[in-house]
């Protein structure tokens, strides 16, 4: 993921990509030299030696804390990937250190175009109000990913997004899950989410698919949307257009925007989209 992250910055026009660091020496010197800045092996010898605003934290969840932390120690700005971290009390730790920075986790869905789509039509009042969010987030074994489970790879994309749609936290919620395909690890779960004024969601995630599927559905007291996350598409249906009708989507990058949001928010001093506290949220959730 921090690769995705490199050449963003490097495109971003309002900021600097200043360097990279990586504990291989071999891909660390091969972005670098790609994105013309300097290569680091160690995280702590580039915070000591460079003068940094903000930092992509891309490592694997076991690190985030102890990454994040010594850069809040040393007054740089931090986006870290999601989840927050491994434990709540890591995620709480970060939380704690964080009052002199920016600190945003990466909940990149809230920037897929196909949510920015949908989050317009219920502030619009479109769907009127939410009676219940399904989703489904599907996709083979990853290989890369030996430290974690599908409930913090996937689980924690659609925690966070129906949370964001709903526009509360869960009062309650049900987790079920099945380590088929890795012993010791959740490759497959069924999350269920309740809300307040008697709102719900069923996700479903899981690495036991043959191909990847991204997908929600919207179910409201004036109308229905189907999401394709993935296309990205979202068709919206109502008793007055009940063979449906396409939501204009503005095209756009995901990752791009949430960077370009991140480092206004540094630059303004402005709380960013995805705080400590609702990424501790989600992740109460989920383990």
């Amino acid at each position: 993921m921090g690769r995705h992250h490199a050449k963003h910055w490097h495109q971003y026009s309002g900021a600097e990509l200043v360097s990279v660091c990586d504990s291989n020496r071999d891909r660390t010197h091969t972005y670098a030299n790609q994105y013309g800045c300097q290569a680091y092996t160690n995280y702590e010898t580039m915070l000591a030696t460079e003068t940094l605003d903000a930092v992509s934290i891309a490592v694997s969840t076991a690190a985030h804390a102890s990454v994040a932390l010594a850069c809040i120690a040393a007054g740089v700005s931090v986006l870290i990937e999601k989840p927050i971290a491994k434990t709540v009390a890591d995620a709480e730790q970060i939380h704690a250190a964080g009052g002199g920075v920016t600190v945003m986790i990466g909940h990149v869905e809230r920037f897929n175009p196909a949510i920015v789509a949908v989050k317009r039509l219920l502030d619009t009042g479109a769907l009127g109000t939410i009676i219940s969010i399904n989703t489904q987030r599907l996709s083979p074994l990853p290989s890369q990913i030996t430290d974690s489970d599908v409930l913090l790879d996937l689980g924690v994309h659609d925690v966070d997004l129906v949370s964001y749609l709903m526009g509360a936290s869960p009062i309650g919620s049900t987790v079920h899950t099945n380590d088929s395909h890795r012993p010791g690890y959740a490759c497959h779960a069924n999350i269920a989410l309740e809300y307040h004024q008697n709102q719900s969601a069923l996700i479903q995630v899981s690495w036991a698919h043959p191909f990847r599927q991204r997908t929600a559905t919207i179910t409201g007291t004036q109308g229905y949307a189907m999401v394709d996350l993935s296309g990205p598409s979202v068709t919206q249906y109502s008793d007055q257009n009940p063979e449906g009708i396409s939501v204009e989507i503005v095209p756009g990058d995901a990752l791009g925007a949430q960077i370009a949001h991140f480092s206004h928010c540094v630059q303004t001093q402005q709380t960013p989209m995805v705080t400590p506290e609702s990424a501790i949220q989600t992740l109460t959730v989920l383990i």
